[in-house]
């Protein structure tokens, strides 16, 4: 029976930062998960990440790629070191295994497994399922762009968006049979900025709508701008079925990964048609909260000096504060105050606010509001309203 048994080839790449703590027990799962099911696996380590590029300058060696295509899999915990340069790693290692491997679809499964990892008030497992589907070798990762007189005041830098219909088609070929194949609510929703990034926008729009109507009549078509899909990832998750969009806005999948419990819980596979994958998962150092608690200690301290120059009184009688008036005397005796509107109750007199601007967000609007902020996406009803502002 053992001789019958399949065998199955990873790559095991721990990485950096807490990428080897992470892989050892992710081997531990996978290993537990083979001798329930019935096969083997056989693993090859490989130490490329941070520290060996410390030692020796090499980020992947040209061995290396040819190595990856002789396993099934490559297991990659994270990779990122404090002491290399942002983009040396991630180009060196990362972008060019994806390129050259030509892992052109990155598949991100947001599944909730339990409520109680959830952030979002009232949502449930049933309400936090979607899967994203990222594409993964076009657009502003390839690389396309430079700078030009580097370290002066006129110094230029441009990063280019680059796509190919090709490029665009595969992707949403592969997201519109992942669709069909799950046949939940069969709908594909695309998430662009085509109202900004109206070029690349457009090509996305374009081939979204034309391959479903051509070759899917069966799966819904569903559009949202990226920001208002970062808005409903929050509020209506239960919305999205099959999520697809470009390289550069697959970072919102890093918000619904705290949907359903938090990065530690996400996972993701980047492969081809039907060849290589490679599943990682992020190692993120942990989130700063001092600016939040100088906040909160700053709005404490305001408010403790607003007690002490206005004690709290009553509205009536021999305790309340005098009326201030203009001018370089102060009245000390107390002035009575006019009623307001017919009421018992004397009105009281606060310092004036500072106009300030809050954003709103609501599923109440108009027509007009839609038109004024110009907004082509039903999904995304923003307005802003001043308050304190007497004009």
């Amino acid at each position: 029976m053992t001789a019958l048994m399949k065998t199955y080839s990873i790559a095991l790449l721990p990485g950096d930062g807490t990428g080897p703590e992470v892989s050892r027990e992710a081997v531990k799962v996978v290993n537990a998960a083979a001798a329930k099911f019935g096969f083997k696996l056989d693993y090859t380590e490989y130490d490329f990440g941070g520290d060996r590029y410390l030692r020796t300058g090499e980020t992947l060696p040209d061995s290396a790629i040819e190595e990856f295509r002789k396993h099934q899999s490559i297991y990659l915990g994270a990779i990122g070191h404090p002491d290399v340069k942002p983009g040396i790693l991630e180009v060196g290692i990362l972008l060019r295994t994806r390129f050259e491997l030509d892992q052109y679809i990155n598949l991100r499964p947001v599944k909730l497994y339990r409520k109680e990892d959830c952030p979002l008030k009232d949502k449930d497992p049933k309400d936090v399922d979607f899967v994203v589907i990222r594409e993964n070798t076009g657009g502003i990762y390839t690389g396309v762009g430079g700078a030009v007189q580097k370290g002066s005041n006129m110094e230029v830098a441009t990063q280019v968006m680059v796509y190919s219909r090709p490029v665009v088609d595969r992707c949403l070929k592969y997201a519109y049979e992942y669709t069909r194949r799950r046949n939940r609510k069969n709908m594909l929703t695309l998430v662009h900025k085509c109202n900004v990034l109206t070029h690349c926008g457009d090509l996305w729009v374009r081939a979204h709508k034309e391959m479903g109507d051509r070759d899917y009549p069966d799966i819904k078509q569903d559009y949202n701008h990226v920001d208002a899909a970062t808005m409903w990832f929050v509020k209506q998750p239960e919305w999205y079925d099959v999520v697809v969009t470009e390289n550069l806005f697959g970072v919102i999948t890093d918000l619904a990964a705290i949907v359903q419990g938090g990065l530690g819980v996400r996972r993701r596979r980047q492969h081809q048609s039907r060849r290589r994958l490679d599943v990682r998962m992020h190692g993120r150092q942990r989130p700063q909260v001092h600016r939040q608690e100088h906040h909160q200690s700053h709005r404490g301290h305001r408010r403790r000096r607003h007690d002490a120059r206005y004690p709290r009184r009553s509205r009536s009688g021999p305790g309340r504060r005098p009326r201030r008036h203009r001018g370089p005397q102060q009245r000390q005796d107390p002035v009575p105050r006019r009623r307001a509107h017919g009421h018992g109750h004397l009105r009281s007199r606060r310092p004036r606010r500072q106009p300030c601007v809050t954003a709103i967000f609501t599923t109440e609007y108009t027509e007009k509001h839609r038109a004024w902020i110009g907004l082509c996406d039903p999904l995304c009803p923003l307005w802003f309203k001043a308050k304190g502002d007497s004009k």
